[in-house]
Parts: C-alpha cells; structure tokens; sequence
C-alpha cells in the first residue's frame, strides 16, 4: 500500500458510522432534583470494526492479536499489511464487571481501533445524558446509587453520522413495516415537519431497535 493510498485508507477508516453500528454503555448513574439519569458513552461495535477493516484493507491485509495487561486487562494489537510489512498499533482495556473476560477483549479491541482512526469522532462527542424511566429500550441497575431502570438510545448529531440514501431509508421503512406501503406519504409528512434525512434514519433505528427488544 503506497502513502497514497494510506492517505485514502486513512480517510475511509475515519469515516461515521450509521446508528446501528454504535452500542452505548452506561458510565455512571447520578441522582438529581430532576430524576435519576445516567451519563452513556458511545462505541463503534466489534462487528463493525471487523467489517471496516475488511472493506478498507480486504481481509487478508489485517489481524488482530491479544495479550494479558497487568492482573485483569487485556491488550489488543490491530496490524495492517503496510508495503509488505505488518504495522501493528495496540491499546488494551480493564476486564468488564459483566462478562469480564469477554467484555477485556471486546474493549481493548475497540481501543486498538481507535489507534487506526476507527470510530475517532466518538471522542467528540459533548457529555451525553440520559434519563432513567420505569419503560425504556435498555435496563440498567448501579449498585452504588441502588437505582434501577429504563433508558433509550440518544440520538447523534448528525456530524456523526453518514448521509442517509433514500435506499437506507426505505430498507429500513420496509424492515419495520413489511412492506414499502405508505413510504412516501410517511416520508414527506416527516420532511413537512423539517426532519432532516438522518433525523429520520434515527426514528426508523430507534423503532427498529424498539420491536427487537419486544421480540427478546
């Protein structure tokens, strides 16, 4: 791979990913005069990573490895085949709480990628915050403040995210409904309301994400 077409890898390595590719973790619970609510980061899944890495350099043309780090953490090394030669950049990650061994791989995976480039813009994203309900999409239960409940996926800026095709929009109108029936009476009645293209990929995600967790 020539510096030319690094420069180009870089720039595809860099690039948003749609809302389904990102999984959101709960960093910590806070009681407050308004309700209980919860400070949630953002990550690019491991699914996504690998699928990233094999469209940019093709799956022959990465690895990934994995050492023990201190008592309970795990380092991960992601190596690019760079003018025949292998450039391996690591980071590593504290066994989680929750499937800790599994949870030490996945992280450290996820760190290591950020080293390409992969899911960088996340970094910037402002403090995202959450409120805690009795019915929500994802469940959560802190020991420390004793507070259970309920939150639902935030929404990115839209600087975070690709442009939506019409394509995508109408994939996932039909995975949620059955069929294209209504799309584009639905579709222009939210583009009447001022809703911009990736306002609408969110609501089409976010009932996607909804029915699965009802089939769960």
């Amino acid at each position: 791979m020539s510096s030319i077409d690094l420069q180009k890898a870089m720039q595809e390595l860099q690039k948003p990913f749609p809302a389904e590719d990102i999984e959101w973790r709960v960093q910590r619970v806070v009681k407050t005069s308004k309700g209980n609510k919860a400070v949630v980061l953002a990550y690019v899944t491991n699914r996504a990573i690998q699928n990233r890495l094999d469209e940019v350099f093709g799956i022959g043309n990465w690895k990934n490895e994995f050492k023990e780090w201190r008592d309970t953490g795990v380092l991960c090394g992601i190596s690019v085949k760079i003018d025949g030669e292998w450039v391996t950049k690591w980071d590593g990650a504290e066994e989680t709480r929750i499937e800790a061994v599994k949870g030490g791989f996945s992280g450290s995976m996820k760190r290591a990628a950020v080293q390409w480039g992969i899911g960088r813009y996340l970094y910037n994203l402002p403090e995202t915050w959450v409120d805690i309900k009795e019915k929500g999409e994802h469940y959560v239960k802190d020991k420390e403040t004793g507070i259970t409940g309920y939150w639902d996926t935030p929404q990115l800026p839209a600087w975070a995210l690709p442009a939506p095709t019409i394509e995508t929009l109408k994939a996932k109108y039909q995975l949620g409904n059955g069929s294209l029936d209504g799309f584009e009476e639905w579709y222009n009645k939210m583009k009447a309301k001022g809703k911009t293209d990736s306002e609408i990929n969110h609501i089409l995600t976010a009932s996607l994400a909804k029915k699965k967790g009802e089939a769960s």
